[in-house]
């Protein structure tokens, strides 16, 4: 196979050959380049340490020496580096790939009690996400830390005052639909009254 041999620190996907991985939806760097003679030099074997832990045969190894191919040394942040034969690399990078990242936004609500109910909060979150950006997501809800336990005298005080600082009872989709029926309603009185007025006009 022909070397095909990408520039020092070239980053974003690479497509290999056969044996090596499929690693097209990865983000991978060229972080060395090192020739066969390299390996000669300290003392080590190109082909125990990249050929044959790939399944690679010595004939293999003797093709790609003819040619003087190069050693390419893959590194990635997430995922393991790699030793490829530039006689193995059939594209590497150019721009056209946009890199993605799991993302996760929290929110530290502090000290509540264990009982308290907050199916609704996990939908107001997920409704307001959606609406600000377009992704449906997974809201868990996870406890970090124990802390402690709370009088109930201390408990009915804590309890006032947040009931008190609440101004959101329902969902958004409870209230549309509240929104929805009293639509319908003034449009139904709209028409019994246009009905009516017409009813008027014909008595004149």
């Amino acid at each position: 196979m022909p070397k095909f041999t990408p520039p020092l620190s070239a980053r974003g996907i690479y497509t290999l050959a056969a044996p090596f991985p499929n690693i097209s939806d990865k983000i991978y760097q060229a972080v060395a380049i090192r020739s066969f003679r390299d390996y000669v030099d300290l003392g080590e074997s190109a082909f125990d340490k990249v050929y044959a832990p790939n399944g690679l045969t010595q004939e293999d190894y003797d093709t790609d020496a003819a040619q003087q191919a190069n050693i390419i040394t893959l590194a990635s942040a997430d995922h393991p580096t790699l030793l490829v034969p530039d006689t193995y690399i059939t594209k590497y990078p150019d721009l056209e790939w946009v890199e993605y990242s799991n993302v996760v936004v929290s929110a530290a609500l502090g000290a509540i009690p264990d009982t308290l109910d907050l199916s609704l909060l996990q939908s107001q979150i997920a409704g307001v996400i959606s609406d600000v950006i377009g992704v449906t997501p997974v809201v868990r809800i996870h406890a970090y830390a124990d802390a402690g336990v709370v009088t109930y005298a201390q408990h009915d005080i804590n309890e006032m005052a947040r009931q008190a600082s609440i101004t959101n009872r329902t969902t958004d989709r409870a209230r549309y639909r509240a929104a929805l029926a009293e639509k319908t309603a003034l449009e139904a009185r709209i028409v019994d009254l246009e009905d009516a007025i017409a009813s008027m006009g014909d008595l004149t």
